[in-house]
């Protein structure tokens, strides 16, 4: 997988859009007090059963270890857009509350791009 430089802002990029996005989720939709306290005595309603059903993820670190295992799948597998997606999702998972195992797959893609060797530059080449 080549990534060229352009590229790769792009990428970073999008996944600061996607944990910005993430930020105004969980003030305006999770974390809000008017939010919470409507969903209190209105649990039917669907927005508060995904409410309920999303704390029910984070209480497990369910998020966590999806991004975790994605993430592997990456290293193993690696495309760009299955990269773009992991770093999304890696970005996502430290904003809502997952930050232990995000951060620790989101320092797992950041080392992959450091430490693999460039299309051009692979060794045994005579330039």
């Amino acid at each position: 997988m080549a990534v060229q430089r352009a590229n790769l802002v792009k990428m970073l990029g999008i996944t600061a859009l996607a944990t910005a996005a993430a930020v105004c989720i969980r003030h305006l939709f999770i974390d809000n007090d008017t939010v919470r306290g409507f969903c209190d005595y209105n649990a039917s309603v669907w927005y508060c059963m995904i409410r309920s059903g999303a704390s029910d993820l984070f209480r497990l670190h369910l998020w966590g270890w999806v991004i975790l295992a994605f993430t592997l799948f990456v290293l193993y597998r690696p495309t760009s857009a299955r990269f773009q997606a992991a770093l999304i999702a890696a970005g996502m998972g430290v904003v809502l509350y997952q930050a232990d195992i995000a951060s620790g797959a989101g320092a797992l893609l950041l080392l992959y791009l450091t430490v693999r060797t460039p299309a051009g530059e692979q060794q045994g080449d005579a330039a």
